[in-house]
């Protein structure tokens, strides 16, 4: 990935945007782990780089990194309550199977964006998510864990 480009979404530089005038930047770039620049913002809690991502390009939204998380995955396990909200809405302004595509994208484990918000004690994400999809409840992961049972 582009050096300038990770370190907008890690500090959150969204004029890093402007000053390059878009011209020839990749948003399709990604990391050694597979990391696009979408997960990086989710990583660092940077809302707003996270919008002028998927402004360009919508279709990052569902790209897993080399362990099969989201961006979403990745805001749920670290808490970031605001960058949740966001992508979950991202998700929502499209119909509701694809939505739910989002919400229900399990990684390689078989963990949903819930099981990793319950694992890492984010109860306000856990209440949000379910509010969103009570179904989520009741996948399994590869442990056959529930969310409900890790909760538990």
């Amino acid at each position: 990935m582009d050096v300038g480009l990770f370190n907008a979404a890690i500090s959150g530089n969204d004029s890093f945007f402007e000053e390059i005038g878009g011209v020839n930047l990749n948003l399709k770039q990604v990391t050694r782990r597979g990391n696009s620049v979408l997960h990086v913002a989710a990583k660092s809690g940077k809302v707003q780089i996270m919008k002028k991502v998927l402004d360009s390009q919508p279709s990052l939204l569902y790209m897993e990194n080399c362990k099969g998380n989201t961006a979403l995955h990745i805001a749920a396990s670290l808490g970031h309550v605001d960058m949740t909200k966001r992508l979950i809405s991202c998700a929502k302004d499209q119909e509701a199977a694809v939505k739910n595509l989002l919400l229900r994208k399990i990684n390689l484990g078989k963990n949903t964006a819930l099981h990793e918000a319950i694992r890492n004690d984010h109860y306000d994400i856990v209440e949000l998510l379910i509010r969103e999809d009570p179904e989520l409840a009741s996948f399994t992961n590869n442990a056959l864990e529930s969310p409900l049972f890790l909760a538990y």
